[in-house]
């Protein structure tokens, strides 16, 4: 197993740049120097917004309550779980925090007050000069899922479906880890690359009679890749630029961000909270002193890094496919809107728009977001099409989406909601095809038209160390969906024990019954899993 061999000429730029770091570095006195730690936990440096509680946090209780267990009980596996993720699916080592956002958490049972001045905090405070920081963590866990493919049809109404269902029972073990190192040489440059390992799983039918186990290849091991490595530049607590691969928050939506166009992998509304992989860029933060508005800028080459063989793949015909996008953030009142737009030869064109805010205790973002044309239309430019571009044929797109927030902070009580227009779907789910479908599917991550999405999650339910949740996907396009309870018990520290049913419902043909690969008319599950998870070191 290796690692990405980084190309020559990225190589050559982070050697410059840390060569650079130290010609420029500015010895003189910071006044506005804070603890390193104390400055990870504080507000980003211009985009105070509200007061000392962030519009979608602000205290010691998570997103969820208060614990430091994931919204299912604190397992790196369950819905709402996962390693070093913030509210929106954020690295933790972001240049300011976690998240490229000005709000990056949820807010309490309080009023948010009107905007008020940036904080005077000097940025260099994030690189704390001579510093190493090295850490990760590890999960080992099985989980198990009972399954009956349409119990309420006329012919499955014996003892013996029930039966198969449990005797089909399928375990699959799980074994995850990762491993980060952050160096900061100076007080404007930062070095981070974060490494995630992974087994292959096998899947175990231990008392089934009729299905065989599935193990992996024989060459395949564990997997082990690079999910970050990026170089943070400082010019005058102004200008600061981030250079490899890093996670992007670009949207604000929660279980659906159609503005976010720059990662690689799309939000799992399953599991919101988990960091998903970000490309390769070059990353230009502009913030205007005096103020709290902020300009970001992307620069994203295209470089295809081949997993199988862990390398980098770029050729020069491939810079007219460079990808470039831009948004500027700004306050009014209590509210952050973001403008901007991303543009790729051979892609749809965006123009996006973010709102985040609060109405007195109620949590508010929304994303708008304007294509043109389809990407099936613009497929004959990109690097693997071919044919011509009939730009008569096309029209401009809309994707829009808006949900809520709200925690009863004394019964530890959170709920979510969700509304999601995908204009680039298809009215009619039932009626498409199975390539059709999976098209939509790869393009725009969802078949149809509308969606809405809930969850109501409690903390200490009955005791400190267990917790329960609700959570539920509808299609309004064809009234298929999924609907999911789970309860999780903490013991002996570092076990997760969790449990709980899932529900996929719709006719023949709809769009969730499709999702996993059953064409029938839905399904009823339960999932139990067990994670031990040790702390973090």
């Amino acid at each position: 197993m290796r690692f990405s061999a980084v190309n020559k000429l990225y190589a050559i730029i982070l050697f410059l740049v840390y060569v650079l770091s130290f010609l420029t570095a500015d010895e003189s006195e910071n006044p506005f120097l804070v603890d390193d730690f104390d400055f990870y936990n504080s507000p980003d440096i211009y985009t105070v917004a509200l007061n000392d509680d962030d519009l979608f946090g602000g205290s010691d209780d998570d997103l969820f309550g208060g614990s430091d267990d994931d919204l299912f009980g604190g397992s790196d596996d369950d819905l709402f779980g996962g390693f070093d993720n913030d509210l929106f699916g954020g690295s933790d080592d972001d240049l300011f925090g976690s998240s490229d956002d000005m709000f990056d958490s949820m807010i309490e049972e309080v009023d948010a007050p009107t905007a008020e001045a940036p904080s005077a905090v000097d940025a260099s405070a994030i690189y704390d000069k001579g510093s190493f920081r090295a850490g990760g963590s590890f999960s080992i866990g099985a989980e198990s899922l009972f399954t009956w493919y349409e119990p309420f049809k006329d012919g499955n109404r014996n003892s013996k479906f029930i039966k198969d269902g449990f005797r089909n029972v399928a375990v699959t073990p799980v074994i995850n880890a990762d491993f980060y190192i952050d160096i900061r040489p100076t007080d404007i440059f930062r070095f981070y690359t974060k490494a995630k390992f992974k087994a292959p799983q096998p899947v175990f039918y231990p008392f089934s009679e009729d299905l065989e186990n599935q193990y992996p290849d024989e060459d395949e091991k564990m997997e082990g890749s690079l999910f970050e490595y990026f170089v943070d530049y400082n010019l005058h607590d102004q200008v600061f630029f981030r250079l490899g691969k890093h996670t992007v928050t670009w949207g604000v939506g929660y279980f659906f961000s159609p503005a976010d166009v720059i990662n690689l992998s799309a939000v799992d509304p399953e599991n919101p909270t988990e960091q998903r992989e970000g490309a390769i860029s070059l990353r230009t933060q502009v913030v205007f002193p005096g103020t709290q508005n902020c300009l970001w800028l992307y620069v994203l080459p295209d470089i295809d890094e081949k997993k199988e063989i862990h390398e980098l793949d770029f050729d020069i015909d491939d810079l007219k496919y460079t990808a470039f996008a831009g948004k500027f953030e700004f306050l009014v009142d209590r509210f952050e809107i973001g403008i901007g737009g991303w543009y790729k030869y051979g892609r749809t064109p965006r123009a996006v728009g973010t709102v985040t805010g609060a109405f007195r205790k109620l949590s508010l973002f929304s994303e708008l977001v304007l294509g043109y044309g389809t990407e099936e239309q613009w497929s004959p430019l990109g690097k693997n099409g071919s044919g011509n571009v009939n730009y008569g044929d096309m029209k401009a797109v809309f994707q829009g989406t808006a949900g809520f927030m709200y925690t009863w902070k004394d019964p530890k009580l959170t709920l979510i909601g969700q509304f999601f227009f995908n204009g680039f779907g298809d009215k009619k789910t039932m009626d498409l095809s199975i390539m059709d479908f999976v098209k939509l599917k790869n393009a725009y991550n969802y078949a149809g038209r509308h969606y809405l999405a809930l969850s109501l999650s409690k903390q200490e339910l009955f005791t400190s160390d267990c917790s329960g949740s609700l959570y539920g996907m509808l299609s309004l396009t064809d009234g298929s969906g999924m609907a999911q309870g789970t309860f999780s018990a903490k013991f002996w520290d570092d076990f997760t024990l969790s449990t709980g049913p899932i529900v996929v419902f719709g006719k023949k043909g709809s769009e969730f019954t499709r999702m996993g690969g059953f064409s029938g008319g839905g399904s009823f599950s339960w999932k139990l899993s067990l994670t031990y998870a040790p702390d973090k070191f």
